[in-house]
């Protein structure tokens, strides 16, 4: 039985002075990127996943199943978006842990990029009533306010009660992060948080954040698990923080192979980024890989 909500949100330990840990999980195969997908009624921009998406996001939750024993998790933290939603709910209910929306992990899906996560504001507030979360430089956007003048509503992100029968039997959700930002500063501010933080998020922000850290990459499957280290005490200066290393890739994302990056000791923190085992490429390769967010 679905029990859509929990009564209070995750106790996160606040990371000291220092590294946090911050692992990184791509969504599943998304139904309108196969033949005769089934969108069950959702917009082209919000896609959910196919029945191959459910299995590779359970998968990814039996993967990641050592490394929270090791190194537990409170909650995972996961972009809006349908897709990213059902993902981290298989990933929540391997794990037994809640689920928790966080609008700035979606905005670095091209979608929402399209019309700026201003514009995902919930449709009831207008541009003056919107919370003071929001970034400054995004309250009263023309976005919203061209949205609001013409008398229609934006584009807006599932509510846990509506998103709930699509995810996992049993789902929990903790209360909702309420800042519609950007994808890095999110992603920062959550790492900042917790000493060790889970997210589901896009391809986009996974190759961000990986070239961000001097790692570009383009192969990101689905599912791929990106495992990274960020330093918060080099907040405020994003320019700084990137040449100065505040991020760090511990490995290339992959979404197959033993998590072995993941030994919590100081010698992790100073070797260099190393690909994961080599897979042959099956012959659907690019369909794994997934062209869209």
């Amino acid at each position: 039985m679905t029990q859509p909500f929990v009564d209070k949100p995750p106790t996160l330990s606040r990371a000291p002075s220092g590294w946090s840990s911050v692992v990184l999980v791509r969504h599943g195969e998304r139904a309108d990127e196969v033949r005769d997908g089934d969108m069950l009624g959702r917009p082209h921009w919000d896609p959910p996943l196919t029945p191959r998406g459910t299995e590779q996001a359970r998968a990814a939750g039996e993967r990641l199943r050592p490394l929270h024993a090791s190194r537990p998790w409170d909650c995972v933290y996961a972009s809006p978006c349908l897709r990213t939603m059902q993902t981290a709910s298989h990933i929540a209910a391997v794990l037994d842990l809640p689920l928790c929306s966080a609008p700035g992990l979606a905005e670095c899906a091209a979608a929402v990029q399209e019309r700026g996560i201003e514009s995902f504001q919930p449709e009831e507030l207008t541009a003056e009533e919107q919370p003071l979360e929001l970034p400054r430089h995004l309250r009263g956007s023309h976005l919203v306010r061209r949205f609001l003048s013409r008398g229609g509503s934006p584009r807006r992100f599932m509510s846990e009660a509506e998103v709930a029968p699509f995810c996992a039997p049993g789902v929990r959700f903790a209360p909702a992060d309420t800042r519609f930002e950007g994808f890095q500063q999110c992603a920062e501010r959550l790492a900042a948080r917790g000493r060790h933080v889970l997210l589901v998020t896009h391809r986009e922000g996974i190759r961000d954040l990986c070239a961000i850290a001097g790692e570009a990459t383009r192969r990101t499957e689905y599912c791929c698990v990106a495992p990274l280290r960020f330093d918060s005490g080099r907040l405020g200066n994003r320019v700084r923080a990137a040449r100065d290393g505040a991020w760090m890739l511990l490995a290339k994302p992959s979404a197959r192979g033993p998590l072995d990056w993941a030994a919590p000791d100081s010698a992790a923190l100073a070797a260099p980024c190393v690909p994961a085992a080599a897979a042959p490429c099956a012959p659907d390769c690019e369909r794994e890989n997934g062209d869209k967010d």
